[in-house]
């Protein structure tokens, strides 16, 4: 019994410890609440008007009574039941002193309108019945940039799986590339072994388009009435165009030899090319793809570069020899 009832009383005496010690925690919390509740209130623009009284002038007091009074009011559930009924002399912009409240002034505004005044939308702001934020606005400001920013989230997520997208087809586009360069070694490499060099083909190319004189044009005109055909010079190639009543066209083909003119003479058919385009406009170019490896056919593809905002290229292999496309979009002169 002695050992049951020496146990019982250390038991009380640990639970009176922990309950203490639980007690002063709790009270050194509410003094650090009181405290900030009266550095909160501190900070507010009270200005000259309310601080000569005491109310105000205790604020920040180290009187633990005091700050838990102040914490009460700042988070309890105290509210006010109107009618409030506030009065005080409000001096006006000129020095006029007015007897306001809420609900009158005897300021001449009010008097000839009997309608609020500035002097009463003062003291409803002064005691902070009225705000100058309008908050309903700003909720909306702070939904539209929430809205925003799940919009850009979602143009991010879609921008990035199209970037994924156009990357695997540049690496399509790149390796299609490096095959048609390795055929392209291959086939001249073959040419070559049977003496069919680029300067050679370039030669019959020029040879064959030579073959467009005025005969094979009425020739053509037999044979196809339906086709409308020019006799002219690719030159001047706007001016065939107005003869007859046309201003721009949707697309130009040529297949003359561009790789065995002059460089002056290719800027002046491809600024005349450039001209007769509408905006939206494709010119396409075919050359023997031998004639591709000779200087004047790089001098051209430099050229093309320059003229239009965009070049692809497209072999045809099933032709003897194969045939090179450039297809131009989008003049730049």
């Amino acid at each position: 019994m002695e050992q049951n009832r020496s146990a019982l009383e250390r038991e009380r005496s640990d639970c009176a410890a922990a309950r203490r010690t639980y007690e002063e925690k709790a009270a050194r919390q509410d003094a650090l609440a009181y405290q900030n509740a009266a550095a909160l209130c501190s900070r507010s623009c009270l200005g000259p008007t309310f601080s000569e009284y005491q109310i105000f002038q205790d604020l920040g007091s180290k009187d633990a009574l005091q700050n838990e009074r102040l914490y009460a009011a700042c988070f309890g559930e105290i509210s006010l039941l109107p009618p409030i009924s506030v009065s005080c002399s409000v001096r006006g912009e000129h020095g006029e002193v007015y007897k306001t409240t809420l609900k009158s002034c005897t300021c001449k505004d009010y008097q000839v309108r009997r309608h609020p005044c500035k002097h009463m939308y003062y003291l409803a702001l002064r005691l902070g019945l009225l705000s100058t934020v309008n908050e309903a606005a700003v909720m909306d400001a702070i939904d539209d940039i929430h809205a925003a920013l799940g919009q850009i989230a979602s143009e991010r997520k879609d921008l990035a799986a199209d970037q994924r997208s156009l990357a695997r087809e540049q690496q399509k586009l790149n390796e299609r590339a490096r095959q048609e360069a390795s055929v392209q070694k291959k086939f001249l490499r073959s040419l070559d072994t049977y003496g069919y060099n680029p300067d050679w083909l370039a030669k019959l190319y020029a040879d064959f388009h030579a073959q467009f004189d005025a005969e094979l044009v009425e020739h053509l005109r037999e044979r196809a009435p339906w086709m409308e055909l020019v006799h002219g010079d690719a030159g001047e190639l706007v001016s065939l165009l107005q003869e007859r009543g046309i201003e721009q066209v949707d697309a130009v083909i040529s297949s003359i030899p561009w790789t065995l003119l002059e460089d002056s003479e290719q800027d002046r058919i491809l600024r005349q090319v450039a001209r007769a385009l509408v905006p939206h406009g494709a010119f396409t170019a075919l050359t023997y793809l031998p004639a591709e490896h000779n200087a004047g056919g790089r001098r051209f593809r430099v050229r093309l570069g320059r003229t239009f905002d965009e070049v692809l290229t497209h072999t045809t292999w099933r032709n003897f020899p194969p045939i090179m496309h450039y297809i131009c979009r989008r003049p730049l002169i």
